[in-house]
């Protein structure tokens, strides 16, 4: 198998020169083009603390355009690079599918649930239904919004103030997030 860099890589001038051999160069241009990569924030995945999570998360991000992913038993150990770990359907599901579900549905921006997929009762694979979770725009801290006194007089006209007493508006502002300095007594 042939190096990723060439040897050709040369130093100095405080930088470098690289030159990537011929077999690497294809999928470094469908990088470019928006090949077969799945794209995501890694925000999204900080959270995540077992690799089979990361994994899924990656086989199942891709699919949340559609809403739904089912995937083979065989096929899913494959993805996951198990091999002969967790051969009983119990281990797979408690301490790789179920963790992963429940760390990807706590830390990350979808929300994943899955079905078995059975053929008489044995199960040969799985259902994934994958929603996009709406995000919670997060309410700044000391970012007050400031009103002079013609604000503060144009506010309160509004009918939602009507018969209120001035102190009564300046909480309510307040309460608000607007900030100002109390003259009207």
């Amino acid at each position: 198998m042939d190096p990723w860099i060439d040897a050709k890589a040369r130093y100095g001038d405080g930088g470098a020169e690289i030159h990537f051999s011929s077999h690497i160069i294809p999928y470094l241009t469908k990088l470019r083009e928006g090949g077969n990569f799945t794209i995501y924030q890694l925000e999204n995945i900080g959270g995540l603390k077992s690799a089979y999570s990361i994994r899924m998360y990656e086989l199942l991000v891709q699919y949340k355009t559609l809403g739904s992913r089912d995937i083979p038993l065989s096929e899913l150990r494959k993805m996951l690079c198990l091999g002969d770990k967790y051969k009983t359907m119990s281990n797979l599901k408690t301490w790789v599918i179920d963790l992963s579900i429940k760390e990807i549905n706590e830390h990350t921006n979808i929300q994943v649930s899955y079905k078995n997929i059975k053929r008489g009762r044995a199960i040969t694979g799985f259902s994934f239904t994958i929603k996009t979770k709406k995000k919670a725009i997060p309410k700044p801290k000391n970012n007050k919004k400031w009103l002079t006194e013609a604000d503060i007089n144009r506010i309160a006209q509004e009918p939602r103030f009507s018969g209120k007493s001035w102190l009564e508006v300046y909480d309510r502002l307040e309460k608000d997030d607007y900030s100002f300095n109390r003259k009207h007594k």
